[in-house]
């Protein structure tokens, strides 16, 4: 693979070749279609075609997955000895990918379409030397990865697309390349996640491209009404399938334990907090990675309610990604400041307003070699002279509350009845019912700005908060 070959001149461009030579299968007609491209679907391909690194999170039903079938047969016959490598959440995607390249293939006129060489359920090869592999992604495709284009389709949902991301970048690259990952969004945690982020901040190769629910013209206010009607028992159902923004994609996903909670001045804000009011800790060990601790004011007089300073950037991240896993229970990620927000709030328990107000969020604790008193007495640093009603810790560690409890009173979070899965998900829906009233209730009226307390250069140094 060399640079060489990339500069050799299709005859036909891209976008061009799609609408004069390819047809697709179009759902709504229940046929084949020519393959007139929709204006998001053209400004995808010039991008394909100048060979950007594309890392594409879009709405449903945009065509993007057809539009990347139609570019890897356009490779592959307007250019010679191209190996292109698609990677898949499942092995059903990953046929399904080839089954539309054939489809594709099968209308291009006679004299524009390779001889086949073999092909099977993963893979087509031509007299051309090129070939095309679709694939799941697992740990033995992963060990496979060398291209001219890598693909990763619905790359959000792949467990080991960091993995498989990292395997492609170097030996695409050494061959000038390309990959392009595209999808809609599973949530605010993982590699399609954290590279988007990157990408977006101008810290990645790659190019980020967002195609909201506008895309196409039959998408007008009256069909998202319709569709948002049809859909009310899923209430983030629209901003999951159909976003209006990427930040708005990454807080619905399907599955997230905390749904109604999102990023918005009625959850996230300042408080001045005031003496009189009843403050409690939630503390979560977290093994070795990481020790939590929340502090939460109860606001008197206010109804049920959840809020959270913008300052617990650890809390606000793990609440709008901890999810439930395929076996329907909470996840074992994301989920160490969720749970001291949960012995927080349904150990006293708290029926009102709660207001978290600061966090301690420290990962690798023991690696970093913290003892149990030293993480107390920066605690105690960060509470300075507030009065702490009472301290709930993780139950399952007696040995450290007992421990603890030598400096302050600290209690284990109120025992649920049932088992561990069971007590996790009755406290779960303690938080998502002061969630629930906060979001029947209007945005709180702008805070007045009070003072930031430096903290000291001994904690600020180690990145301990």
């Amino acid at each position: 693979m060399t640079d060489g070959k990339w500069k050799m001149k299709p005859s036909h461009d891209f976008a061009d070749w799609c609408e004069a030579h390819a047809y697709v299968e179009c759902k709504l007609a229940h046929r084949v279609v020519p393959f007139n491209l929709y204006p998001c679907q053209r400004r995808v391909a010039d991008l394909l075609e100048a060979r950007q690194w594309l890392w594409i999170l879009k709405a449903r039903r945009l065509g993007l997955t057809w539009l990347l079938a139609a570019y890897a047969t356009w490779l592959l016959t307007e250019h010679e000895n191209r190996t292109i490598l698609v990677l898949n959440q499942s092995k059903d995607y990953a046929q399904d990918f080839l089954e539309r390249m054939r489809l594709i293939l099968q209308h291009l006129p006679e004299d524009m379409r390779p001889k086949a060489t073999r092909d099977n359920k993963q893979q087509m090869s031509f007299d051309n030397g090129g070939s095309v592999r679709s694939l799941a992604c697992t740990r033995r495709a992963i060990r496979s990865i060398s291209a001219d284009l890598v693909i990763f389709d619905e790359a959000a949902y792949m467990d080991l697309l960091k993995d498989a991301r990292k395997a492609a970048q170097p030996a695409v690259e050494m061959g000038g390349g390309q990959v392009v990952a595209l999808s809609t969004s599973s949530g605010p945690s993982g590699e399609f996640y954290d590279i988007w982020n990157q990408a977006a901040d101008g810290k990645a190769r790659y190019t980020p491209v967002f195609l909201d629910w506008r895309q196409l013209r039959r998408r007008d206010d009256k069909w998202y009404e319709q569709e948002a009607r049809e859909n009310l028992s899923d209430p983030l159902y629209m901003k999951r399938e159909y976003p209006s923004s990427a930040e708005e994609a990454f807080e619905s996903a399907e599955g997230r334990c905390f749904p109604l909670f999102i990023r918005s001045e009625k959850f996230i804000h300042a408080r001045a907090i005031e003496p009189r009011w009843t403050k409690y800790r939630g503390i979560d060990f977290g093994g070795v990675d990481p020790f939590v601790c929340l502090w939460g004011a109860e606001i008197p007089g206010d109804g049920p309610g959840l809020t959270v300073d913008p300052s617990c950037t650890n809390l606000i991240r793990e609440m709008l990604a901890y999810s439930y896993d395929s076996a329907g229970v909470p996840g074992a990620k994301d989920n160490h400041a969720c749970d001291a927000l949960r012995y927080l709030v349904s150990s006293p328990p708290i029926t009102g307003h709660v207001h978290i107000y600061r966090e301690f969020y420290l990962p690798n604790s023991a690696a970093l070699g913290y003892s149990l008193g030293e993480l107390q007495d920066k605690i105690d640093l960060m509470t300075g002279d507030e009065q702490i009603r009472k301290t709930f810790a993780d139950a399952a560690r007696p040995d450290m509350i007992e421990q603890m409890n030598r400096l302050w009173p600290t209690q284990r979070y109120r025992h649920l009845h049932g088992n561990s899965i069971s007590q996790i998900l009755q406290g779960l829906n303690y938080v998502n019912g002061l969630i629930v009233g906060t979001a029947k209730n209007r945005p709180p009226e702008p805070p007045p700005k009070r003072k930031v307390i430096g903290l000291p250069d001994t904690i600020r140094k180690r990145g301990l908060y």
